[in-house]
C-alpha cells in the first residue's frame, strides 16, 4: 500500500472472540462479494467486493490489521499494527473489527 499510515497498538482481546471475527470475516470475504481477506493473523479489508471471477482486486487496500495470537497469554490474542491505505484512517481501518468483534456481529 502506498501512502499508508501505519499504528502500533498493544491491544489485548479474548481470543475466541477474535476467532469468532475471523470467522465472520471469512464469512464476508473476498471470495463470497464481501470486502474481507482473513491471513493467519492479520485482517486486509478491501474498499469494495472484488469483480467476478476470476477474483480481481479493485485498487488499493483499504487497510490491514495485524496481531499476535497467544499474547500476553494463551487465551488472549494483542493487536499489535494498523495500516491505513491511502485516504483512509486507522481508525476507519479498526472500525471493521469493531464490528466483527461485537456479540451480536
Amino acid at each position: 500500500m502506498t501512502d499508508r499510515r501505519v499504528e502500533r497498538l498493544h491491544r489485548v482481546v479474548n481470543r475466541r472472540a477474535l476467532v469468532r471475527a475471523c470467522a465472520r470475516a471469512a464469512g464476508w470475504s473476498v471470495a463470497r462479494g464481501g470486502v474481507y481477506d482473513v491471513r493467519g493473523s492479520a485482517l486486509v479489508v478491501w474498499p469494495e467486493p472484488w469483480s467476478a471471477l476470476p477474483l480481481q482486486p479493485r485498487g488499493q487496500p483499504l487497510g490491514m490489521i495485524s496481531w499476535d495470537w497467544g499474547v500476553p497469554a494463551e487465551q488472549f490474542a494483542t493487536v499489535t499494527r494498523v495500516e491505513a491505505g491511502a485516504g483512509h484512517t486507522t481508525a476507519e481501518v479498526l472500525a471493521h473489527l469493531d464490528r466483527l468483534l461485537e456479540p451480536s456481529g
